[in-house]
This record gives C-alpha cells, structure tokens and sequence, in this order.
C-alpha cells in the first residue's frame, strides 16, 4: 500500500479492509498477520471512504456514490468476486455519504453524509433489499453543522460532530432519535462555512465505558458518561 484513508479488520473472518487506497478499496487476507494477502480490488465505484463489516458483510460508504452493502463471505483470492446486496443512493438529505456504524443486532444503521447542514441518518436494515431511512437528525445548535464520524453501542450513538463536539442519541426507537448528551470540544465561535474543525473522532467501546474524542483544535479529550436505561 502507498496509502490509505482508513482501515476496518473484521476480526470474524480475520480480514482487513483498506479504503482510499489509490483503489477504491483494497481486502486483504490476515491469516497469517505477518503476511496479509490481497485478496480483491474494489473499484466498482470511485472512490471508498469509510467501511462498517461485520462477518463478511462490507457497509461502504462511498462518498458521492452513496452506500455499497457487499457480501465477502466468498472471496479468498483475487479470482473471487464479492456480491452486492445492496445499492442505496437515493434517499433524504443525501450528500456526501462519510460514515455509518452497524447495531448489534443487525438491524438498524446510523450513517452520516458529511455535507453542509445535512441531518444523520437512522436506517433499517433488517431486509436489504427494502432499507428505509426511518428518522432524519440534527443537533440545535449550529446551522452548517456538520457530522463526521459515528459509533453506536446498545442503541446510543455517538458522533463526533466537527464544530459542535461530541453529540449523542438514543436512536433505541428508531423511528424518534433523543439527543441525550453532548460536550462542546471547540468552545470557538462558529461562523460562516469554516465547518471542519473540532471534534474529528470518536471511540465508544472501551471496556470501562468511558468515551475518546479527538478535537482538531483542542486534542484528545477522555469524558465519563453513563447512558440512561431504556425507559
């Protein structure tokens, strides 16, 4: 690899997917993690950004191309093709599609376009074949806010939203997401369409339950939260 956007390893099936890599997206083997093996070159669309997989199946997020769902279970070498389940592109507030994070049950995708002012998307994805955006979001507070990374754990998502910080919702009810929590790690005066400072990344599943944000500006920050029961 010369370079690569982002990485996801699917510790299931021991691969690992390269996004952005001068290829849409590169898979490689890690049976043996001292030689990963390419096993298939993605470049059914221009470009990969971010990628969700979870037992061979690959959510892509694929900028202006939309959302790629794809089946790997059968690629073990660069003769295998991987079978697309599914193409959405057509859907409310689509812009430049960035990021998204699968439940645990399957059944439910949380996926961010990273355009100006676009709302977050709360997605049923239990049939594949029919997904429905069932609920569009946006924090109150900064008009050209905009969302850039998400992760979801027990029905809470938690995003790191540029210049409005770490933002987070209860999407349990996927048809009415909650913002139940937020913390403002670029205290800066938000102005015009400077939008792509503050928070860049966040990280949920730390064993002790405590949240990592990633401010542009302002650093690391290490935040305690406990999320409410499901009343």
């Amino acid at each position: 690899l010369n370079k690569v956007h982002n990485i996801f390893i699917d510790t299931a099936t021991t691969k690992l997917y390269a996004c952005a890599t001068g290829e849409a997206m590169e898979v490689f083997d890690l049976s043996n993690p001292d030689n990963p093996v390419l096993i298939n070159i993605y470049n059914d669309v221009g470009h990969v950004h971010d990628a969700y997989v979870k037992n061979d199946t690959a959510f892509l997020n694929c900028g202006n191309d939309g959302l790629r769902i794809m089946d790997y279970s059968m690629v073990n070498s660069t003769s295998d093709l991987p079978v697309e389940l599914a193409s959405f592109t057509s859907y409310p507030d689509a812009g430049y599609n960035h990021s998204g994070w699968l439940s645990e049950d399957g059944n439910t995708y949380v996926m961010c376009d990273e355009t100006l002012g676009s709302r977050f998307k709360v997605c049923d994805v239990s049939d594949l074949s029919d997904i429905k955006v069932t609920a569009l979001e946006i924090p109150p507070t900064f008009e050209n806010t905009v969302p850039h990374n998400v992760m979801l754990k027990d029905g809470i998502a938690y995003f790191s939203y540029y210049n409005d910080g770490l933002q987070i919702y209860d999407v349990r009810d996927i048809n009415s997401p909650k913002r139940i929590a937020f913390y403002d790690t670029h205290p800066d005066e938000d102005t015009g369409t400077n939008v792509f400072k503050g928070a860049w990344g966040v990280y949920a599943l730390l064993p002790s339950g405590r949240l990592l944000v990633s401010d542009r500006k302002y650093g690391l920050f290490l935040l305690g939260y406990n999320a409410p029961p499901n009343i």
